[in-house]
């Protein structure tokens, strides 16, 4: 698997793991619910975060 996603819908945040060179380095990248999360598994795809927390998408 080359990257896996965690999300926390009590805390509000998203934690991406990706493998590189043959490890999952690192604490690996948090996103905020404002963020889009690009799927690595399709490119060019991503996934509104605020959407999946049920959130309006703030301005800015």
């Amino acid at each position: 698997m080359r990257e896996y996603v965690v999300f926390d819908p009590v805390q509000g945040w998203v934690q991406r793991f990706v493998l590189v060179d043959g490890a999952y380095g690192g604490p690996g990248e948090i996103l905020d619910p404002q963020e889009s999360l690009e799927l690595g598994f399709m490119p060019g795809e991503s996934l509104p975060l605020w959407e999946v927390f049920g959130l309006e998408k703030q301005p800015g």
